[in-house]
C-alpha cells in the first residue's frame, strides 16, 4: 500500500545507510567545508612563512602516522573497503515470498551488508526456502517463536561478508524486532536493530481490536524502549531503523501516538540519539505525505 521510493545513500565513515525514500539536504552534522585540524598555524611558523617556504608541503607533513591514518579515516572513511552498507525496505503490506523479485533487485543494485524488510510478514506456515537469497543468512523476529502470532512481521536478511551475532537477550517475542551486534572482520562491532511498530497483531480472534488499543502500544512500545535503552547502555554504537509508525514530521502534535513519541524523547534522546531521515517516507494520493521510517543512531558523527 505504500508507494515505492527510490533509494538513497548515506555515506559514512563506518556505516552506509540505504533507505527507499527521499530526503531533504543532509544535516549540517553530516558534512563540514572546514579542514578536519585545527585552523591555527602550528606554533613558530605563520601563514605567510608556510606559503613562502612551504609552498608544496601541506598540515600532513606534521602529522604522525598514527594522525594520518586517522584523518584518512575522517575524510574518505575508507568506504569502499571498511564500511557496512545498512538498508531497510517496506515494501508494502504482502507475504514475503511475494516480494522476492523486487528485494532481488535491491539486492543486486545496491549489495547491502544488511537489509531488513518491514511488513514482511513471514508467517509459520510458509516454506523458509522460499525466501532466501544467495551469501545471505535470513533472521526472524522472536514473535515467530509466539504461539499466539507465529508471524515475523520484520526480517533481516545479513551478508556472510559480516561476522557477529544475533542479540537474542534484546529482543522478545512480543515486539518485532532484530538486535545485532555486526561487524566486518577483524573491525569493531556495532549494535544494529532492523524493527516495525505494530499497530495490531495479525491473526488475532478479535482482529487484533484488543493489540490496537493505546494501552497495548504504549506496552510494546515500552518493551522496545527496554531494549533500545539496553543497547545503548553496552557503550557500543548502536543504530535502530524501520518502521516505527510515528511520524517524524509531527513528534510535537502527534495526536494518540504522541504519548509514544514522548516516552521515546525522554528516555532514548538524553543518551545523544539523533533521528537522520528528513523528509516524508510515505506518500499516498489524496494524503499528506508522512514520515514514518525512521533511522536512529547514537553516534551521529558516524555517518554522513
Amino acid at each position: 500500500s505504500q508507494q515505492s521510493f527510490p533509494y538513497f545513500t548515506i555515506n559514512c565513515p563506518t556505516t552506509s545507510l540505504l533507505s527507499p525514500w527521499t530526503t531533504e539536504p543532509a544535516p549540517p552534522w553530516s558534512t563540514s567545508s572546514a579542514p578536519p585540524w585545527p585552523s591555527s598555524p602550528r606554533p613558530g611558523i605563520s601563514p605567510a612563512n608556510k606559503q613562502q617556504d612551504f609552498p608544496s608541503i601541506s598540515r600532513l607533513f606534521w602529522m604522525s602516522n598514527k594522525e594520518k591514518n586517522k584523518l584518512a579515516r575522517t575524510v574518505t572513511g575508507n568506504r569502499q573497503n571498511r564500511g557496512i552498507k545498512l538498508a531497510h525496505w517496506n515494501a508494502g503490506s504482502a507475504h514475503l515470498a511475494n516480494k522476492m523479485g523486487e528485494i532481488e533487485q535491491v539486492v543486486s543494485l545496491n549489495s547491502p551488508h544488511l537489509l531488513g524488510i518491514s511488513e514482511a510478514n513471514l508467517k509459520r506456515v510458509h516454506d523458509i526456502e522460499d525466501v532466501q537469497l544467495p551469501d545471505y543468512d535470513l533472521i526472524l523476529s522472536k514473535t515467530m517463536d509466539n504461539d499466539q502470532l507465529q508471524v515475523s512481521r520484520v526480517v533481516c536478511y545479513m551478508h556472510q561478508s559480516l561476522v557477529g551475532k544475533v542479540r537474542e537477550d534484546l529482543m522478545s517475542d512480543q515486539f518485532s524486532s532484530i538486535w545485532l551486534e555486526i561487524g566486518l572482520p577483524g573491525k569493531r562491532k556495532i549494535l544494529v536493530c532492523q524493527l516495525y511498530r505494530d499497530w495490531r497483531y495479525l491473526g488475532q480472534p478479535d482482529r487484533g481490536e484488543h493489540s490496537n488499543s493505546s494501552q497495548e502500544q504504549m506496552r510494546r512500545w515500552v518493551i522496545f524502549i527496554d531494549q533500545w535503552e539496553q543497547a545503548l547502555a553496552t557503550g557500543k554504537e548502536v543504530i535502530v531503523l524501520g518502521d516505527c509508525n510515528l511520524n517524524h514530521l509531527k513528534f510535537d502534535s502527534s495526536g494518540p501516538e504522541q504519548p509514544l513519541v514522548d516516552l521515546m524523547l525522554q528516555r532514548i534522546y538524553p543518551h545523544g540519539v539523533i533521528q537522520c531521515v528528513q523528509g516524508p517516507t510515505r506518500s499516498w494520493p489524496g494524503q499528506v505525505p508522512s514520515g514514518l521510517d525512521h533511522i536512529y543512531t547514537s553516534l551521529p558523527v558516524g555517518i554522513e
